[in-house]
Parts: structure tokens; C-alpha cells; sequence
């Protein structure tokens, strides 16, 4: 049998080509745009229709009708991605992809853009940002005023955030000079500079503590490796790394920790995902090696995951003999020299040797974060700590026109779409976090006072501390407002497209 990972069998996108009807020798062209006297009129739906969204139409309705896991699912929706009548191709593609209300199961992340290098940008770690992510607060003041305030959730290192001295569990009570509301919101995150006042909690109050920090956008890659540590467990070690983004960047990194791990002889770990949207295949497979037990990490049959297509990607990969399976492994080399992409890497060596993974979850938990912690699950054992996760149970692929067809106009030459192409399922054929997400073997909330990263007063840290067998004799941290605490804390907030897990980088085909 021909059998390929899951990044390399979906390199054959010519599967394209025979599902719009042609030949690999006779790839779908695009249409010509309508002269103006045969483009309808009339119709409030296509009154907007340019070449841009033309084209970008027909784009997305192809991309959709081949790829998208459940393509006959959605095949009335589709009709509304025709390319002489659809003026907001955008919203279509959000308002059709799939929602079944019986069984839970909802595609929330599929979308097209004119902006692929920003999104791409995005999933490979670098941004323009003060370096800070946030929950929202508010709290009903004893003179019966309520306040809204922000509560810093993590700092990325050499950021603007961490110049300034923010830390985790630090609160914003001003924006500019103005109370914390959406307005101001607005205003520090569309603007290239802000000024934020800290705040401090006294005596029911919000109060300003006086200290502010004026902050300047940069473009900088966060690096999603926030922490670690070692504990001794009544002379057992237990690692602690605190991982907040599934890029392709941080392998390395992760490599050479795990590595530290092995050597500092660390047999459980804590796995702080609590932050995690999820990321690159790639990567989460690389972590998985040197997570599994090694005898697993280094069986190349040793599935780690599979993948369920629609049916015309599944005949298709039947009829080629393709095994659509991933698969352990210790060596990659991916490159590619376009996109400044080299992923050789070897972790051969680098595998722990661990006997129990606790993953610490939230509902900022999300894709490769649950797909890791799912497939590991069949070959160790792994304790699931927190609140449940987000709930991304497929897979999706980056297109851009380059990958559908050899010539396109340039007018749609920004364009993209992120289109989930399959669902996952470990060797067990489970897929734990659908549709609601994982659930947790201890049900721990994070709390409404954060600490800083290590800080065993943190209740994930400490419950996980606690299953390793470590013995409190004080209070447990608090895990929710305490009576007669009028404080309200909310989830870090996310955009509707929240959590990735990625095939491939994208690439252009390779043509004949």
C-alpha cells in the first residue's frame, strides 16, 4: 500500500481537477467575466456583483464543492456561490456552512478572505500586537456602580506588553484615558498606539492604581512557548510547559525542551493548553512523538490520527490506494523555499518516556490542542483537567487561487479560503471533543485572581499537582468568586474563526 501522511496525500490536489468534471490534463478554467449587457439586473442579491467578487465566487464555489467535508451536505447552499448573481461572497460562505442542530455538530471556521497573507501570517505566529491577550471583567462596585476592567491572561516575551511590565493577572482599568468599554476597546486594538491605566481592586472598588503605559504595535512573532518548569513530586519530576500555539516555528524550541525534560528525568507532564487555539498538523504530530510512550513514537504503523473525507475525496483516494492516515513518526523534511519554510527536524531523540500527560484545558482550548490530547489518548494514560474545550473536531486546508487554477485574474490575487476538509479520529476511531468539546476528568475553573505562570495557587497547576500526588495542607486556591465577590470574568475573547488545525502550509501546485 502507498501510504502517505496526511500532509503529503493532500499535495495531490489534482483530486481537484477530476471532481470539477476534467482531466488532470484539463484543470477547471475560469469563466469569462459577463459583458455588462449580459450581467443581470434587477435583483437586489446581484446588484453588487464586480469582477472581483465574480471571480472570487466562482473561487470559493469551486474550492466548497471539492474539498469541503460535507459538500452534499451543504449542496442547496451552494447554489447561492453562482458567479454572475452573488454579490457578498464572504457572508454566503459563513451563511452555508454546515449546522446540524440534533446532533451539535457545527462548521464555525470555514471562511473566505481577501487577506490570505494575513491570515497565513497569523497561524505561522507573527502579528501586529501590543503582546497581550485578555479577559474581560467587570465588577458591581459597592456604590452600586458597575466597572469594567481588563484582566491580563498572558504576555508574550519581548513584546511591547512585556517592555512595559505587564504581567499575567495584572488589570487595565483605563483605555486612553477612558473607562474599559467597547468603544475604547475599539480604539486599543485598531489603532497602532494606546495608552492603558492599571487598575488595582480595593475595598469593593475599582481604583486607579496611577501607573500607566503608553504601548506601540509591532509585527513580531509570538512565541508560543510561555513556560516551564520542573516539580519533585515526593521525589518523582514532573514537567511543566505552558504551550499556547500549534506554529511551525516552534519546533525547534519544543524539541530541544523535551530534551531537557528527558535529561532532567521528568516521567509525567503537565501540559498547560489552556490558551491554545490550535495550529499546524505538522507540529502537533512532532509534539506527539516525543510525547507518546517511545515505543509507539518510533512504530511507523502506529496510527496517531485519521482522517474521514467527503466522499468524493474518499474515492478518490481509494481508487489512488492512498492511506489517509497520520502516523507516528521522529523525521520530517518539509520545505518549502517560497514561503521561507524549512521543517527538518529529528526527534528521534527527544522523546520523554512519560508515563501520564495531565492537559490543562478551557474553552480557549481548541483543534490541534484537542486533536493532540485525543491521540494520545489510545496509548497512555492522559487526565484531562480544567473546563471543557472549545470543541474543533476537523481538519482544514488554506487555499489560495494559485491552488486551484494556473491562470486566474489578479484582481482576486489576495484571496483565500480556509475550508475544512475532513474530520479526525484517533486509533480508536473516537473523536473526544465532538461536539462540544473535551471533557474533563476533574472539572477545575481558572479562577477570577490569575497568578503567574508556575504559581501553584493556580487551580489547573495545582489540581494537576494534586493528581501527581503532591499534598496541600492549606486551602485549595479559589476556583470562582467567593460569596459576596461581585466580580464577573469572561473567556478571552475570539474571532468567529477561532481554532486551526491545518494540514499544510500552503503552497502552489506543481504543474505538468
Amino acid at each position: 500500500m502507498n501510504r502517505k501522511n496526511l500532509w503529503t496525500s493532500l499535495l495531490a490536489l489534482s483530486v481537484l481537477l477530476s471532481l470539477s468534471g476534467c482531466t488532470d490534463d484539463d484543470e477547471p478554467q475560469l469563466p469569462e467575466l459577463p459583458t455588462e449587457e449580459e450581467q443581470p439586473s434587477g435583483d437586489p442579491d446581484t446588484a453588487g456583483v464586480t469582477e472581483e467578487t465574480y471571480y472570487a465566487t466562482y473561487f470559493a464555489q469551486v474550492a466548497l464543492e471539492s474539498y469541503y467535508v460535507w459538500n452534499a451536505e451543504i449542496a442547496e447552499g451552494l447554489k447561492r456561490l453562482a458567479p454572475d448573481t452573488c454579490a457578498h461572497p464572504v457572508q454566503v460562505v459563513q451563511d452555508i456552512r454546515y449546522k446540524d442542530t440534533a446532533s451539535g455538530i457545527e462548521d464555525k471556521w470555514t471562511y473566505l478572505t481577501d487577506d490570505l497573507n494575513s491570515l497565513v501570517e497569523s497561524t505561522q505566529g507573527t502579528e501586529t500586537t501590543y503582546g497581550f491577550l485578555y479577559k474581560g471583567a467587570t465588577l458591581k462596585q459597592t456604590d452600586g456602580r458597575s466597572r469594567n476592567y481588563m484582566v491580563v491572561a498572558l504576555v508574550y516575551a519581548d513584546s511591547p506588553a512585556a517592555k512595559a511590565g505587564l504581567k499575567r493577572g495584572d488589570l487595565i482599568a483605563q483605555i486612553n484615558g477612558k473607562d474599559v468599554d467597547n468603544a475604547s476597546l475599539k480604539e486599543l486594538f485598531y489603532s497602532p498606539s494606546a495608552t492603558i491605566g492599571m487598575g488595582r481592586l480595593q475595598d469593593g472598588r475599582l481604583e486607579l492604581t496611577g501607573a500607566t503605559h503608553a504601548l506601540t504595535a509591532v509585527k513580531m512573532y509570538t512565541n508560543p512557548l510561555l513556560y516551564h518548569h520542573v516539580f519533585d513530586v515526593n521525589g518523582k519530576k514532573v514537567g511543566y510547559l505552558c504551550y499556547s500555539s500549534f506554529d511551525l516555528k516552534s519546533v525547534g524550541p519544543l524539541i530541544d525542551r523535551c530534551r531537557a525534560f528527558k535529561a532532567e528525568g521528568v516521567s509525567e507532564l503537565i501540559l498547560d493548553l489552556r490558551y491554545n487555539g490550535g495550529g499546524y498538523v505538522l507540529t502537533e504530530v512532532a509534539l506527539a512523538s516525543m510525547l507518546a510512550p517511545e515505543a509507539v513514537a518510533h512504530n511507523p504503523k502506529a496510527v496517531f490520527e485519521q482522517a474521514v473525507y467527503n466522499q468524493q475525496l474518499t474515492d478518490y483516494y481509494n481508487k489512488k490506494n492512498i492511506d489517509t492516515s497520520t502516523y507516528f513518526q521522529t523525521s520530517w523534511n518539509y520545505t518549502e523555499q517560497e514561503n521561507g519554510i524549512d521543517f527538518t527536524y529529528d526527534t528521534t531523540d527527544a522523546n520523554i518516556g512519560l508515563q501520564k500527560i495531565y492537559g490543562l484545558i478551557t474553552a480557549n482550548s481548541a483543534s490541534a490542542s484537542e486533536a493532540l490530547l485525543g491521540g494520545l489518548m489510545p496509548y497512555m494514560d492522559v487526565e484531562i483537567i480544567g473546563t471543557p474545550s472549545h470543541g474543533k473536531y476537523c481538519t482544514g486546508i488554506m487555499l489560495s487561487p494559485d491552488d486551484l487554477f494556473s491562470k486566474y485574474p489578479s484582481v482576486i490575487q489576495e484571496w483565500g479560503i480556509y475550508v475544512m476538509v475532513s474530520l479526525y479520529q484517533n486509533a480508536k476511531g473516537e473523536t473526544p471533543c465532538m461536539p462540544n468539546g473535551l471533557v474533563p476528568d476533574r472539572t477545575v475553573e481558572e479562577g477570577v485572581d490569575l497568578v503567574d505562570w508556575g504559581d501553584e495557587n493556580d487551580p489547573l497547576l495545582r489540581a494537576a499537582l494534586e493528581s501527581a500526588g503532591k499534598v496541600y495542607t492549606g486551602s485549595r486556591a479559589a476556583t470562582r468568586p467567593q460569596a459576596g465577590d461581585s466580580r464577573m470574568v469572561e473567556d478571552i475573547r475570539h474571532n468567529a474563526a477561532f481554532g486551526k488545525r491545518i494540514a499544510l502550509p500552503i503552497r502552489p501546485l506543481e504543474r505538468p
